[in-house]
């Protein structure tokens, strides 16, 4: 048949290759950093201790393995015009799909088979604890796994019209729909469904533990978690174990049984791959310049006619402040901010971060009285913080790149302008392009807010918007160094989405630092009372702007947003944050444990990626 030829074909193109080795080199890397148990925790997991870690492993990797192989699995063919002869013979569009998903999901099992089988018995050989049954049952569930991923990925290839729309996509579905599926997806679910954000009382609800099925990591958290004998609940078992040794708490399943990762594992491929098909069948094998429904709906807007001869986009003259600032980069600004503001993708970005502020401003007694008429600051802090980071750097990454593909950058290297003012100007002008409508969401919060918390005052606002600025300065800066030290646009997706996970994530990835450089395993439970791992908790921009603001908004020293640490301040209560006080009994245990330190912070981001960037962008060709 001829998919069964197209299936073989891509197993053995990847196979051949460099991918195998470069996911087992991955997993056997990360591998090294996996938890370690007390005596007492290792008498708890009995024969499963021999497989507890791979599951953290093998969640991780292989989203990604999926996301670099999968992504152009089919709207690559289509722009090379390889579909088109493939389809030119017996070969079906759905057929062609479902071949590309079983040839490149096979290309990532082999190494992960292969991960399993050695982890396992090295393991195995130190512990001298073995199972066979959960081995099959580990194995064929971490098959399932990486099937599932290639066909998420691989539909998202079949519905999309260009490689940077797969790719966006792509990464959106990775991060949300997988990887901070707990920490951010089922929040917000919870808020849209309820109207207000889960409180203490809401987490401990079984609906909300039953929301953490929905994700492909989660769910093969708890088939596998099944697999071991332990509660069928869908997160890690070492925070199960972690939380029935040292938070004293039973181990308790959901209401869900295990057989419900099984359909979560089907649900997610299945729905992506016939919705890939669907619209692959409806479309021309050729990618066209079809225009998206969003930017359709935009075109539509009714607009004030221009009194202006010059062509849309065109910088003409100089006017403004900006002009007065030595070099020749105000142009390239204005070119870059005017192209910014008259796309729908910035105004977008503002709707989101005033909605999630909006359906988020119901808080609890406790933080109405303590920020009085700061709470809608409060409130804005984390759409900001998360909506900014991925709006911002999906929105910068493709800055020079795309000039790059479409030549347009030749013009402007032609001119009087240097390439590192062409870079200046890219991220100053993006960077007032995206501060406009995040700063008029902030307003808009504020004044929606007026009747029931009062008018915000202005010594606190004033330093919260040039907060803003800043973050938005540094992410926007990320993401066009990101855009200069990469050729292609799908590697810089994949390059952004790991990024916007190791912020999203920084609490493993900093316990994983830490432990590293120490040798001391961190426990969420006690954190180590280092200021140097407080300060390690600092580093992403993420985590700089929380701290900043939590200063002006004058809530406790942390990481952490605001309100979710007051929460913790609570008798009972726990969360991942860190808050100086709780640890050192001290508001700034050290210099460098001040708020103000975040400004040199911020410094520092900008200066170590741009001047990266510029040393690569003046050496390199501009084809």
């Amino acid at each position: 048949m001829p998919s069964t030829a197209v299936a073989r074909t891509e197993f053995k193109r990847f196979i051949r290759g460099k991918t195998p080795w470069v996911i087992v080199l991955a997993m056997l890397l990360m591998n090294q950093y996996a938890p370690t148990f007390t005596p007492a925790q290792r008498q708890l997991l009995g024969e499963a201790l021999a497989f507890t870690g791979i599951q953290v492993v093998v969640a991780i990797i292989v989203p990604f393995a999926a996301l670099a192989l999968g992504v152009r699995a089919i709207i690559g063919d289509r722009e090379t015009g390889t579909a088109r002869v493939l389809l030119g013979t017996e070969l079906t569009r759905s057929e062609f799909v479902i071949a590309k998903t079983v040839g490149r999901g096979a290309a990532i099992s082999v190494p992960v088979v292969g991960f399993v089988c050695v982890v396992v018995g090295s393991n195995a050989l130190q512990s001298g604890r073995f199972s066979l049954p959960i081995f099959l049952v580990v194995l064929l569930a971490s098959v399932v796994y990486a099937f599932a991923w290639t066909g998420v990925i691989v539909g998202i290839s079949a519905a999309s019209s260009s490689t940077t729309r797969a790719a966006l996509l792509s990464c959106i579905v990775f991060l949300f729909g997988g990887l901070l599926w707990s920490s951010l997806t089922r929040p917000m679910v919870w808020t849209l469904a309820t109207g207000s954000p889960p409180d203490s009382q809401a987490v401990q609800s079984a609906l909300f533990a039953d929301l953490g099925w929905g994700s492909l990591p989660n769910s093969y958290f708890g088939v596998t978690n099944w697999a071991f004998g332990w509660a069928s609940r869908p997160e890690p078992i070492t925070n199960v174990v972690s939380e029935v040794t040292l938070a004293n708490k039973p181990s308790v399943p959901t209401a869900l049984q295990s057989w419900v990762g099984l359909v979560v594992g089907v649900a997610w491929p299945g729905a992506s791959l016939a919705l890939g098909c669907a619209r692959f069948k409806r479309r021309p094998v050729s990618p066209g310049t079809q225009v998206g429904y969003i930017r359709a709906l935009w075109q539509r807007r009714p607009t004030l006619p221009s009194r202006s001869n010059h062509a849309p986009g065109e910088s003409v003259g100089q006017s403004g402040v900006s002009d007065m600032l030595p070099g020749s980069w105000q142009p390239v600004a204005r070119r870059e901010f005017q192209r910014l503001l008259r796309g729908p993708g910035v105004w977008v970005l503002g709707i989101a971060v005033f909605t999630w502020s909006v359906l988020t401003r119901s808080q609890p007694s406790l933080a109405v009285d303590y920020f009085g008429s700061t709470l809608p600051l409060a409130v804005a802090q984390r759409p900001i913080m998360s909506v900014g980071l991925v709006g911002v750097l999906f929105g910068s990454f493709r800055a020079v790149t795309v000039e790059r593909e479409t030549g347009r950058i030749r013009v402007a290297a032609g001119t009087a302008i240097s390439r590192s003012e062409l870079l200046a100007g890219t991220v100053a002008g993006r960077t007032a392009a995206f501060v406009i409508p995040i700063v008029l969401a902030v307003l808009g919060v504020c004044v929606s807010s007026v009747p029931s918390t009062g008018v915000v005052p202005l010594h606190t606002l004033a330093p919260y918007l040039l907060l803003i600025i800043a973050y938005v300065g540094c992410l926007t800066c990320i993401g066009v160094g990101i855009s200069t030290l990469v050729r292609r646009q799908a590697v810089g997706a994949v390059l952004t989405t790991g990024i916007i996970g190791i912020q999203l994530s920084w609490y493993n990835v900093s316990n994983l630092i830490y432990r590293g450089i120490t040798g001391i395993t961190v426990s969420g439970f006690s954190p180590p009372a280092d200021p140097v791992y407080v300060l390690l908790r600092w580093l992403p921009p993420i985590n700089v702007f929380s701290v900043a603001t939590n200063a002006v908004l004058d809530a406790p020293n942390s990481a952490g947003n605001a309100i979710g640490i007051l929460s913790e301040l609570q008798r009972g209560s726990y969360s991942q944050d860190v808050i100086v006080t709780q640890v050192f009994d001290s508001t700034v245990p050290e210099w460098f444990l001040h708020p103000s330190i975040t400004v040199a912070l911020f410094a520092i981001w900008c200066g170590v990626v741009g001047g990266l960037a510029v040393l690569v962008f003046q050496r390199r060709p501009l084809d």
